[in-house]
């Protein structure tokens, strides 16, 4: 039960969006396996995922299901429906240098090496060097984004707990 959903406030607390952030994707998955701080949820690929792009570029299992390791933030068990919730602004500022950059380095690569030669294959291979280069560097700004977290996706809420609750012994 996928919902995806605009949205510009979530819970208050740790690992919540605050209300002065800007509005946010939002998916819901199931608790697959909790480790120590970490949950790992399946969430169902939604209509929105058969117009997006980058669909085929998603960790999917069965090209339905998409595995998800975040942090455990409220404390969900194997089984519970949480809401998992994305920045979009994150996302578009990195969709923007995941495609903006490898084009606008192969262009300006090709455009030195032909100022500089006149023979055909060095704007090729300036080009193709300064994609390259794009490469490298947006592999080393993807590891320091994994330990941003305001790039990373968040756990807002439970939307339904399946596992048992403990016996009342108030009585």
């Amino acid at each position: 039960m996928a919902s995806e959903q605009l949205k510009g406030t979530g819970p208050k607390g740790e690992g919540a969006f605050q209300p002065d952030e800007p509005p946010v994707l939002t998916e819901a998955g199931v608790v697959e396996k909790v480790i120590m701080d970490r949950a790992l949820v399946r969430i169902r690929k939604s209509a929105c995922c058969a117009s997006c792009d980058s669909r085929h570029s998603c960790e999917s299992l069965d090209g339905r299901d998409m595995l998800v390791e975040i942090r455990n933030d409220l404390a969900a068990r194997v089984g519970d429906t949480v809401e998992i919730s994305v920045p979009t602004r994150s996302l578009l500022k990195l969709s923007a240098l995941v495609y903006f950059v490898p084009v606008v380095a192969l262009v300006l690569g090709a455009a030195v090496g032909s100022a500089f030669s006149h023979r055909p294959f060095v704007p090729v291979v300036s080009g193709a060097g300064a994609l390259v280069g794009s490469y490298l560097v947006l592999r080393r700004l993807d590891r320091r984004v994994r330990k941003g977290l305001a790039y990373q996706p968040r756990m807002t809420r439970i939307l339904s707990s399946e596992a048992p609750l403990p016996p009342d012994d108030s009585r």
